[in-house]
């Protein structure tokens, strides 16, 4: 059974509290206006530990600038909400 070590532990909680604030951005752009429906949907793809390798970054994110990009291999199945998408990287 492999050790959780205590930095990996520290370096999880220091990412949770960094990214908690954004969550009340994104609930508040989220939540739906009069006659609208309210957004159902949420993914989140999460690679702890450096996965995935540096050599496979290009088949998991999107390639060029922020309104005029290519998805990679593994994100194509999103092309057809890729203007509802946001990429984060970080």
């Amino acid at each position: 059974m492999s050790r959780i070590h205590r930095r990996s532990i520290l370096r999880a909680l220091a990412g949770s509290a960094l990214a908690a604030p954004l969550a009340g951005l994104f609930a508040k752009s989220a939540s739906a206006g009069p006659g609208q429906a309210a957004a159902k949907r949420l993914i989140v793809f999460y690679f702890p530990d450096g996965v995935p390798s540096p050599g496979a970054r290009d088949l998991w994110s999107p390639n060029g600038s922020e309104t005029s990009f290519t998805l990679g291999e593994c994100l194509k199945p999103l092309e057809p909400w890729r203007n509802r998408c946001a990429f984060f990287r970080g």
